[in-house]
């Protein structure tokens, strides 16, 4: 498994698409929603996924961490348990 330090090297649009796709969740869970920095760009939790995409491509910091990704699939690491179906 590979540790992606996206807060250093920011994710592109083309990488949250994958990761995303690789979760099988709605888009938003992707993201701090109670974070100061997602509050900050004025952004409603239910707007489309192109624009949470920007959002996240924009600030980096309002990305759920951690994300486990494997090759074929990811998880977020909260809770952590959901983790353990990746190893």
């Amino acid at each position: 498994m590979t540790i992606l330090k996206y807060l250093e090297t920011p994710p592109n649009h083309d990488d949250i698409q994958q990761v995303a796709a690789k979760l099988n969740r709605p888009l938003i869970d992707m993201i701090r929603v109670k974070d100061a920095a997602f509050k900050e760009l004025q952004i409603d939790p239910g707007s489309d996924d192109a624009t949470l995409i920007a959002a996240m491509v924009k600030a980096p910091a309002i990305i759920e961490r951690p994300i486990a990704i494997s090759h074929d699939a990811a998880r977020l690491g909260r809770p952590p348990e959901d983790v353990l179906e990746l190893l």
